[in-house]
């Protein structure tokens, strides 16, 4: 299923300048690093434009594709706790004035599931790199597996996920039913409780009363 995500904020809507710390032509090959990814994810930071970015050769990436074929790089990230996807899906909102990279990115805490997230990093015209928008999606029995596909002039990307039977009736609701389901369960509500709860928590209304 498609999906469009506006991506409405201060970084990519400011006008550009000509001091921005690299040219268009160069940062085709420029990145940001895994380690810059995940300093900006655990810390909400910025992080200086020549400490994160890194040239694409460098990295240690195997070949991903696209739906329709088009290749792009992914990098494996492992530590004790989880292994991280990142997929660098390549393309940019047309109208930026500034330098973007937008990221689809898969979770693993060492288990069996895979969760997955979007996001735009953004040089600002001071020489940082920072995060311009989070999109989390889920695994792959929660509309997982989430890529980006397109970006238009207007500041929207477009992007795809895999759609399980609950979201191709409710393809309008993209709430966490599973971070809800798990809080009530730590609230010790029993199965109707939380059903009726969740129900309540629809917007729109779920077809014919469908939970996942």
């Amino acid at each position: 299923m498609k999906y469009v995500l506006s991506v409405i904020c201060g970084f990519l809507a400011i006008a550009g300048s000509p001091e921005r710390g690299h040219a268009h032509n160069e940062i085709a090959q420029l990145v940001p690093s895994p380690g810059c990814i995940q300093n900006i994810l655990n810390q909400d930071t910025r992080v200086d434009a020549a400490q994160c970015l890194v040239d694409l050769a460098a990295l240690n990436a195997r070949e991903g594709r696209t739906h329709d074929g088009l290749a792009y790089p992914v990098v494996e990230v492992q530590t004790d706790q989880y292994r991280r996807m990142i997929h660098y899906t390549g393309g940019s909102f047309p109208d930026a004035a500034l330098n973007n990279w937008p990221l689809s990115i898969d979770l693993n805490f060492v288990g069996s599931g895979w969760f997955s997230y979007l996001m735009v990093l953004v040089e600002t015209r001071v020489a940082k790199i920072g995060s311009g928008s989070v999109q989390q999606a889920g695994d792959r029995c929660n509309d997982g597996h989430a890529r980006w596909d397109q970006f238009s002039e207007n500041g929207n990307g477009v992007y795809m996920r895999r759609a399980t039977p609950f979201r191709l009736v409710n393809p309008l609701d993209e709430l966490n039913w599973r971070a809800v389901d798990t809080a009530m369960m730590f609230d010790g509500k029993d199965d109707n409780e939380r059903r009726e709860e969740m129900l309540t928590l629809a917007d729109p209304p779920l077809y014919q009363s469908w939970l996942p």
